[in-house]
């Protein structure tokens, strides 16, 4: 396949995002292309970087490394700024139960590459010790309803959810007062997470489930959680569950 037949893939979810005008995918698409860089006047650097890297000419981890040491040649606000970007990218797209290859929509906003880029940020930092990634604590009721339709292997369920991937910041979350205040003053959360717990209970003691690494992603998420002296409201969601 040629990359100009390629972009058709990229672009495709680029423009089901709804989060660019015509201009942007031309800039993205002279990068995906010709790695031609963006001409004019910015604030920063108008391609993220997670886009550089999706987009990049050499996907290989050279070609990666590549790409993160231009990027940490900018200034440390501009690289600050394209950081926020990228958050934002990966949480209102890769985050997105909406790209599960139903009626036209991809699958998966990153087309299987989520959880090599999240690894990617999660092992990165700026000059200043800034993580790239960063932290997260923020697990609304949609979380767990996106996990338990992947667990579940639902037709409707995006397989590369970027929360799949984040079992590490969950378990660092349990530590967070604001979660902990989250979840004890809203319904939803609390209902969705019972129900979540329920089905990790049922696919680690069965261990059978339709998706691939469902029944690994169970297990771990189990022998983990078992291992830990837990806080309310999670203590008494676990053991109802």
């Amino acid at each position: 396949m040629s990359r100009k037949d390629e972009w058709e893939k990229y672009r495709a979810s680029l423009s089901f995002s709804g989060r660019h005008p015509k201009s942007d995918l031309k800039m993205l698409e002279n990068y995906f292309l010709k790695a031609k860089e963006p001409t004019g006047a910015y604030m920063g650097d108008p391609i993220p970087l997670v886009y550089r890297l999706w987009l990049a000419q050499d996907p290989s981890e050279a070609g990666w490394e590549a790409v993160y040491s231009s990027f940490m040649q900018l200034s440390l606000r501009s690289a600050k700024a394209s950081l926020c970007e990228s958050r934002s990218i990966f949480f209102e797209e890769a985050a997105s139960g909406r790209y599960n290859g139903v009626d036209g929509a991809p699958l998966g906003f990153f087309s299987g590459q989520e959880e090599r880029l999240f690894r990617f940020f999660c092992s990165r930092q700026l000059s200043d010790g800034t993580p790239l990634f960063g932290d997260y604590d923020v697990w609304g009721f949609r979380t767990y309803m996106e996990l338990i339709l992947w667990l579940n292997g639902d037709a409707n369920a995006n397989p590369f959810i970027l929360y799949r991937y984040m079992m590490d910041f969950w378990f660092s979350s349990l530590e967070s007062e604001r979660y902990i205040k989250d979840c004890m003053t809203q319904v939803a959360i609390r209902k969705y997470m019972k129900d979540y717990f329920a089905t990790v209970k049922r696919i680690a003691a069965e261990k059978a489930s339709p998706v691939e690494g469902a029944v690994e992603y169970a297990c771990e998420f189990a022998r983990r959680i078992e291992g830990l002296t837990l806080k309310e409201p999670f203590a008494k969601l676990w053991a109802s569950a």
